[in-house]
């Protein structure tokens, strides 16, 4: 692999700061600007800290005869999974006209819930942008709601215990069909899955109901130029919203 060292060290005791950078994938195409040639790394932390995050480097070049290539530009950032993993597969897509990007899915679990996110780094024709979108969600590990003495240790009733039972997942596609704003086309979460749950019925009847169902439910996200970002949509899932963004979801 590639050493990546650490300039500035977060462990100052620790024998190696760095990432051991490999090639993961490449991609050549003839873009508007030109031939592209997009080139992505991921490493490990040598550290191996659960804190800490793997590496993703995503290079750019450019040529006139698909032979000698010079460097256009790059962007390096952190890895989506924890444990100082590096990223382990990606997808290539064509996030604007002629321009690509790569994707990767990753989170973590904590407390029996897990969150994950899709990660998108693409090419606007003249830099890198970064977007994480939030596309999953699972808390039905976190609680055993028919056990009476879990109910008692926890001072949470059956009800309140299925209503925080959540399990969504969102999978991405790239609106070509529509207009790219910023050399970058909206993408789509299609969204399955419930946010909590509801008792119907008594005793051995009863049974379990979705209180709020989504069934490939779609969620179009725009694409703001002035600030490189995708907008999330007011109505997207409550669940995955970040509670710094519920506020202005929709208002960019």
């Amino acid at each position: 692999c590639y050493f990546k060292d650490l300039k500035e060290p977060q462990d100052k005791d620790a024998l190696i700061n760095g990432y051991c950078m490999n090639f993961v994938s490449e991609k050549i195409v003839d873009a508007p600007q030109g031939k592209r040639r997009y080139v992505f790394f991921s490493g490990d932390n040598l550290n191996h800290a659960h804190v800490m995050s793997g590496l993703d480097a995503l290079f750019i070049f450019t040529s006139i005869d698909g032979k000698d290539w010079s460097a256009l530009t790059r962007k390096e950032t952190y890895a989506v999974g924890g444990w100082g993993q590096a990223t382990g597969e990606i997808k290539w897509l064509e996030t604007g006209p002629g321009l690509w990007g790569v994707m990767s899915e990753g989170g973590y679990t904590q407390g029996g819930a897990t969150e994950g996110s899709t990660h998108i780094l693409h090419d606007d024709g003249k830099e890198i942008r970064e977007a994480a979108i939030p596309t999953y969600i699972d808390t039905t590990a976190m609680a055993d709601c028919n056990d009476a003495e879990y109910l008692q240790e926890t001072n949470k009733n059956e009800a309140d215990c299925y209503a925080r039972n959540i399990s969504l997942e969102g999978t991405i596609e790239i609106r070509k069909d529509l207009h790219a704003m910023g050399n970058t086309y909206p993408l789509q979460v299609t969204i399955n899955g419930h946010e909590g749950l509801k008792l119907v019925g008594k005793g051995k009847n009863a049974r379990t109901q979705p209180i709020k169902e989504y069934k490939n439910e779609k969620f179009l996200f725009s694409y703001n130029p002035d600030k490189h970002e995708y907008v999330m949509p007011a109505d997207y899932p409550k669940s995955l919203r970040p509670f710094d963004d519920m506020d202005n979801a929709g208002n960019q």
